[in-house]
């Protein structure tokens, strides 16, 4: 079986090397064009190509590949070109030319900034579908306070602890009754008023192990339904026999692993 996560641990870690090993290069290209006029015509070459193998390498077509980030890529090499270029120019060895170029050196050394703009793509549609999920649950919190726990609704001082939203059809959540109460009977008829969803979509369940005090709310469509059947049956009949004996799924989350996105 391929690991996914191995795989991709050992490409950032030959990324930072190559990385290191790119800084490392770049000093000592820097350092000889202090003396000689050669370095930069010979070097010259070898650092814009490798520049526009790494912008390639992040795919900047990619319309979630900013254009500043592709910029803060080719950053480091323009620096040591232009710094390359003016030193060659001049004569001699001017007191700014080291600080300049210690300044090169300690900055991408430090800062990475390949790795920086790596780090800013990758998680991008990740932490926009988290952001969208958490979003959507917040909105449903929102719902339950202003129609169903306000006063004269269907759970007055209720509130929803671990929702999770799926869709405008398929979400969940416990419902806990203020301290020392019974979570009351909800009717789902009013429930479906208030949400324009079908009733029998709507679910209101004891939790397991929990008391009177919380309930669990399950607004399901028969794909999500079917969906989540079918994984929990899967489980129960082909994985946990063998590999987890005893063990049973509590809650499933939904994503990817090319791009970590997580539902």
């Amino acid at each position: 079986m391929i690991n996914l996560p191995a795989i991709r641990t050992e490409i950032q870690r030959a990324r930072n090397w190559a990385g290191r090993a790119a800084t490392l290069a770049g000093t000592a290209a820097l350092t000889a064009s202090l003396y000689t006029s050669q370095a930069l015509t010979v070097t010259a070459p070898w650092i814009i190509g490798a520049t526009v193998l790494g912008a390639l390498l992040a795919r900047p077509w990619r319309t979630e590949m900013a254009g500043a980030v592709t910029a803060v890529y080719c950053t480091p090499a323009v620096l040591l070109l232009a710094e390359m270029a003016v030193f060659t120019r001049t004569e001699g060895i001017r007191w700014w030319e080291p600080v300049a170029a210690g300044v090169w050196v300690v900055g991408v050394w430090y800062v990475r900034p390949a790795r920086y703009a790596a780090s800013t793509v990758r998680p991008a549609s990740a932490a926009q579908t988290l952001l969208v999920a958490r979003t959507a649950e917040q909105q449903l919190i929102n719902f339950w306070e202003r129609n169903v726990a306000c006063d004269g609704g269907y759970a007055p001082g209720s509130h929803l602890e671990n929702p999770r939203v799926h869709g405008a059809r398929d979400f969940r959540a416990e419902i806990v009754a203020p301290g020392g109460k019974p979570v009351p009977d909800i009717p789902t008829d009013g429930l479906s008023a208030l949400m324009d969803i079908p009733a029998e979509l709507i679910k209101i369940s004891p939790v397991k192990g929990r008391g009177a005090g919380r309930r669990q709310l399950t607004v399901a469509s028969p794909e999500g339904a079917s969906q989540h059947a079918d994984v929990h049956q899967a489980w129960a009949g082909l994985v946990a026999p063998k590999a987890m004996p005893g063990s049973i799924l509590v809650k499933i989350r939904r994503g990817s692993t090319k791009t970590g996105e997580i539902a």
